[in-house]
């Protein structure tokens, strides 16, 4: 098995499962980074830059948790930096603006702002590895096994356990190893009828439990 899990953020939001989800990435997660999610769940009463079903999720999502609860995910740092490895939810650029890494210059862009060998973002719900192989020349992977070139330097985006967004509804998640050192992309299956039917029983927006079939 993996020596670590490490969560990338945005645990709550658009699901009917809040708590337990919390519960979980405190009980397996080794460490896990503050998403725009949970930055908006923080600041509920002066966010105005969300989509209407992302507001309605989120005034819920507050009123099943607990103060005890918004405090362990205001003690999740913005950014995790190892010995050659930065974790972030979106840019690590400025991560508190949250912004998207979507084209080629919007990773390129990225590649001159993190020193390390790895960064690991998400914020997009897109799987990407961007591989740098100089200054503004990258190969791009969006899934298999990719093995890493020691030289080089890696944008990885970790994709969406809990609503992908390339038509593929399987969760999503990736495998980093060390020897040799490659990167993994993961797909699993879950119950997506079942979190679909808890979405709709708790009275939130039908288009978040729409989409989860469609991987949209």
């Amino acid at each position: 098995g993996a020596d670590a899990v490490y969560c990338l953020g945005d645990v709550v939001g658009y699901g009917a499962d809040p708590r337990a989800c919390l519960d979980l990435v405190r009980a397996q997660c080794a460490l896990t980074v503050r998403g725009n999610h949970e930055e908006a769940l923080l600041h509920i009463a002066g966010r105005q830059d969300m989509s209407s079903p992302a507001e309605q999720a989120l005034v819920w999502t507050r009123q099943q948790l607990s103060d005890e609860d918004l405090l362990a995910c205001a003690a999740w740092p913005l950014v995790l930096v190892g010995v050659d490895a930065r974790l972030v939810h979106a840019s690590p650029d400025e991560p508190l603006k949250f912004r998207y890494l979507f084209s080629r210059f919007d990773c390129e862009s990225a590649f001159g702002v993190f020193p390390e060998k790895i960064c690991l973002v998400g914020h997009t719900h897109l799987p990407l590895l961007a591989e740098e192989i100089v200054p503004g020349v990258l190969r791009t992977y969006t899934a298999g096994e990719i093995e890493l070139n020691t030289k080089n330097r890696y944008l990885i985006n970790v994709g969406s356990v809990g609503q992908p967004r390339d038509g593929n509804p399987q969760a999503r998640w990736v495998l980093v190893e060390d020897h040799p050192p490659r990167v993994v992309f993961k797909a699993v299956s879950y119950n997506i009828a079942q979190a679909q039917a808890k979405i709709r029983q708790a009275g939130l927006p039908e288009s978040l439990a729409d989409r989860l079939a469609l991987g949209r």
